[in-house]
Parts: structure tokens; sequence; C-alpha cells
């Protein structure tokens, strides 16, 4: 990593089935992974630093890995006979920060962390959800969830919880 290096953090990922706003599962994962705006507006100027934004608000289509986990939900509500899903799945990282290698994802957690640390701008709870590293927050987001998927990095989470 160089100083010219864009470090992005992305978090309150949903995924909205159907017309509902109520939750309907809960899905916790390692990182975003590659996540990128591709097809959003002022996404690449954002990411090339260009104009005064710090944050970068936006909806966008699926990267692989959120359709994958669109199927698996359409696909199981399919085979428990529950019809289509209607609501909303939380998605929550033990780490925030978007790296698609995921045996980087430790290292830039880190980098991310202590660029926080030194900032009075932002707060570490940008860098990990609650629910990742609560106990009451994962209960909580757990009890109101119809089903939970667990997906992480093979050997990146423990790493990264000692952090």
């Amino acid at each position: 990593m160089n100083q010219d290096d864009v470090l992005l953090i992305r978090q309150h990922t949903k995924i909205k089935f159907g017309s509902s706003t109520s939750v309907i599962g809960t899905v916790i994962m390692t990182n975003p992974g590659s996540f990128d705006f591709k097809n959003t507006k002022g996404w690449d100027d954002f990411k090339n630093g260009k104009g005064l934004l710090n944050v970068f608000e936006a909806e966008d289509y699926a990267d692989l890995t959120m359709q994958n986990i669109i199927e698996v939900v359409r696909e199981g509500y399919k085979s428990a006979n529950l019809g289509s899903p209607d609501g909303i799945v939380q998605i929550f990282n033990i780490s925030n920060v978007v790296q698609s290698k995921g045996e980087k994802a430790e290292d830039y957690h880190k980098k991310v962390r202590i660029l926080i640390e030194k900032s009075n701008e932002f707060e570490l709870s940008l860098l990990q959800e609650p629910a990742t590293n609560n106990k009451q927050a994962f209960l909580d987001a757990c009890m109101s969830s119809q089903f939970i998927i667990m997906g992480f990095v093979n050997n990146v989470l423990q790493r990264m919880l000692r952090t």
C-alpha cells in the first residue's frame, strides 16, 4: 500500500426482497469483498478523490456474493414452501473494509483502524458492525431474524477478532 491507495469501507448493507421493510434474515461475513458501485453515477469521481465528500451513499446492483445470497434465500423459501421472501436481509461484516483478496483483509483492516484512530473525524464503529463484536447486538440481530447465514474467509476471522 502507498499514500495514494484508496481504502473503502462499506457498511449498512441490506438486500431487500418484496415491499416489506421488516428484517427477515441476517448474514454475517468476513468483509465486503470486492464490492464496487459500478453502475452509480459519481462513484468513479469519488473513488478517485474528486470532490469534497468523505462519504458516498448509494444503491447499486448486487455483486457476485450478494447474488449468491439472494439465490440461497429464494431457494430456501421455495424449498420450505414459504413462497417468496418479503423483507430485509441485513448484512454484517467483521470488517467493513472492502478488499477482494481475503488473505489481505486483515492487513487492510489494521491499516484502516490505525487511520481511524489517528483521525478526529471518524469513529471506530465505521470499521466493524456492532453485531460482529458486541454479544447483545449479535443476539438482537439473531433474535430479529427468521434465518442466519454465516460465511467467513478461512483463518481470517480469528486473526481479525484479536485486533
